[in-house]
């Protein structure tokens, strides 16, 4: 089972990608709403993949998530937001966006897509319309 870590400070969009994740088979770690709390969460769960809102309430920015960890706990990084454009995604160090609105189901899949390039390098799987890869391109 993917282990999954949400990190959004909106509590309405938490709840709702906790229950969706968890219905979907996923094991939520945690939820964290602030930077600070995500990476507590992160060295004591190190959870396979962290959703993550590049803008926090604290005004701390997702992106930042990954310098503040260790290589080897860090999980593979699905950022969220709700800009479409890229300026807040420049220099992250996330696997991939997927923008605001964006379905409950296309969250899944944008998992399961991270998770098969992770294993294999690639994927086949169809991309939801929302969703991109940041650092890697599949044939």
């Amino acid at each position: 089972m993917l282990t999954v870590l949400v990190v959004e400070d909106e509590a309405s969009i938490a709840e709702l990608l906790q229950d969706a994740l968890e219905s979907d088979g996923y094991g939520v770690v945690g939820v964290a709403r602030t930077l600070d709390d995500a990476v507590m969460l992160v060295e004591q769960n190190t959870p396979d993949v962290a959703i993550v809102d590049v803008g926090l309430a604290d005004g701390d920015s997702g992106t930042d998530l990954r310098a503040r960890l260790d290589e080897t706990t860090c999980p593979r990084i699905l950022f969220s937001t709700g800009n479409g454009s890229d300026e807040d995604l420049i220099g992250s160090s996330g696997d991939a966006v997927i923008t605001k609105p964006y379905r409950l189901d296309d969250v899944g899949q944008a998992l399961r897509i991270i998770d098969e390039i992770a294993r294999h390098g690639r994927t086949d799987l169809a991309f939801p319309a929302k969703f991109r890869l940041l650092a890697t391109e599949t044939a």
